[in-house]
């Protein structure tokens, strides 16, 4: 099993070197980090990654109490939420690139399960996108099962 509890001080090192250079802002994904980050530097500026998953108005309205000045929700939130996020006073920005993929963005572990690689860490080998069999109640499928066609 991989242990990340290791990444924190060398994540922390990064902070303080890009605190220390005038960065305008941090884009995080871990609550931990997150929490260090406004604990250790209060006036450094932190954005909310999708993977953090905070994609409706009570996240929104959470992660601004807890002083995050962005929050980037997933494209597959409806347009009525991301008005309703707006309205908290959060500054929004919506996930709209990438390929499509099976889960709500941000959280797929497929390719982390199957190939080491997780998409949340920024390392997807979309395998979403490779072909499989399957057989269901006796009838084989096979082919692309489960990859998305992009808009």
């Amino acid at each position: 099993m991989i242990n990340f509890e290791e990444e924190i001080e060398r994540a922390m090192e990064e902070v303080a070197f890009l605190y220390e250079h005038d960065t305008d802002a941090l884009h995080i994904q871990d609550f931990g980090l997150f929490h260090r980050v406004r604990t250790e530097y209060p006036d450094f500026e932190v954005h909310c990654s999708t993977q953090m998953h905070v994609h409706n108005p009570a996240g929104c309205e959470f992660m601004k109490l807890q002083g995050a000045k962005r929050a980037v929700i997933a494209r597959e939130t409806s347009i009525e939420t991301v008005r309703e996020c707006v309205k908290t006073g959060m500054d929004i920005e919506v996930f709209a690139y990438g390929a499509l993929c099976i889960s709500y963005s941000g959280q797929c572990l497929l390719s982390s399960m199957i190939g080491g690689r997780s998409g949340n860490r920024g390392r997807c080998a979309q395998p979403c996108r490779l072909p499989y069999s399957a057989n269901v109640d006796g009838k084989a499928y096979s082919g692309y099962l489960l990859s998305m066609k992009d808009m």
